[in-house]
C-alpha cells in the first residue's frame, strides 16, 4: 500500500521521523540567531539587509545618534537567541552601523539568560559595571571581530530594562586622540 503515491506504510515512522527532524532544525535555526549573527550585518546597505532580515519598518519620525547614524529600520519583533526584542538599525552613509536590540519588560531569568549566552558566544567581558543602589543600569562589554558590544541591563523589579548595542568599531590612529 502506497502512502502519497511514493512512501510505502512500513515507511511512515522513518518519514515521520525525517520530517519531525527537518521541522526540529528549522525552528532550532530561526530561534538560534544570535549576536554574532547582527555583527555581520554591520556596514551592509538598506538593499543587503532586506535580503538578510525579517520584514522591517521605517522609524517615524528618525532618531539620530551623537555619531551621525540615523535611526531608520526596524523590526518590532526580533527573535535572537530564544529572546524577543525590538531592533533598531542605525545607518550612517547609507550602510549599517549600529544596531540596538531592545527587550521590554524583561524577567530577570531573561537577563541571565541573555548575559550567559552572550558570554558563551563572545567570552568574558571586557569590561563591566555593576549597579549600586542609587544607579539604575548595569553594563558588560565585549569586542567581536569590528563590532563593539555592549549590555546595559537593569534587574530593579519596578523598572526591569535590557539594552543590547552592536557598534560598527571606530578604530582611530593615537595621532588623532
Amino acid at each position: 500500500m502506497k502512502f502519497f503515491g511514493f512512501v510505502k506504510w512500513q515507511s511512515l515512522p522513518v518519514f515521520l521521523v525525517l520530517m519531525y527532524g527537518l521541522m526540529y532544525g528549522m525552528c532550532n535555526a530561526a530561534s538560534a540567531q544570535g549576536v554574532l549573527d547582527n555583527t555581520a550585518l554591520l556596514g551592509m546597505t538598506s538593499a543587503e539587509l532586506a535580503s538578510r532580515l525579517p520584514p522591517t519598518q521605517t522609524v517615524r519620525p528618525p532618531r539620530r545618534l551623537s555619531s551621525g547614524a540615523v535611526a531608520s529600520l526596524r523590526v518590532p519583533d526580533a527573535l535572537y537567541d530564544g529572546l524577543h526584542f525590538e531592533q533598531t538599525l542605525y545607518l550612517a552613509h547609507q550602510k549599517l552601523q549600529q544596531t540596538d536590540l531592545v527587550m521590554t519588560s524583561p524577567a530577570p531569568d531573561q537577563i541571565a539568560t541573555l548575559l550567559q549566552s552572550l558570554r558563551r558566544q563572545l567570552g568574558a567581558e571586557l569590561a563591566s559595571s555593576y549597579a549600586t543602589p542609587e544607579a539604575v543600569i548595569d553594563t558588560a562589554t565585549w569586542v567581536s571581530g569590528d563590532a563593539d558590544v555592549t549590555l546595559f541591563y537593569s534587574t530593579l523589579p519596578e523598572r526591569p530594562s535590557v539594552r543590547l548595542v552592536i557598534r560598527q568599531r571606530q578604530l582611530r590612529d593615537a595621532s588623532e586622540l
